[in-house]
């Protein structure tokens, strides 16, 4: 990566830039003021890096059951009962929360 005038040029497997960007919080999208179209803007785009962080976090969870319940066998009722429970309430949390609850106070 080299610098040219203020702006940063890389090639394309430079990696001047980190993987993990942190975003700062704003206000939730259920207590934005819809006709602030840049904090709505924002609050949703939060919503969006949330729910995806959510949906790994699942994924994650699944594959250690699925993990657990190989190196079990015939045992894994028993043995991963632990990580089934963290795995069907992480799945509770993601399903309850959805774009739809947002409808019908008309942030949309």
């Amino acid at each position: 990566a080299y610098v040219q005038s203020d702006f940063v040029v890389c090639s394309s497997i430079c990696m001047a830039e980190p993987f993990h960007r942190e975003y700062p919080r704003v206000t939730p999208l259920d207590e934005v003021d819809r006709n602030d179209v840049v904090a709505l803007t924002r609050a949703r785009e939060q919503w969006v890096r949330d729910r995806a962080i959510e949906l790994e976090r699942v994924k994650i969870l699944r594959q250690r059951v699925s993990a657990c319940n190989r190196k079990e066998g015939v045992n894994h009722l028993q043995n991963c009962r632990k990580e089934v429970k963290e795995y069907m309430h992480a799945l509770r949390e993601y399903r309850s929360k959805g774009w739809f609850q947002f409808q019908s106070k008309h942030i949309l």
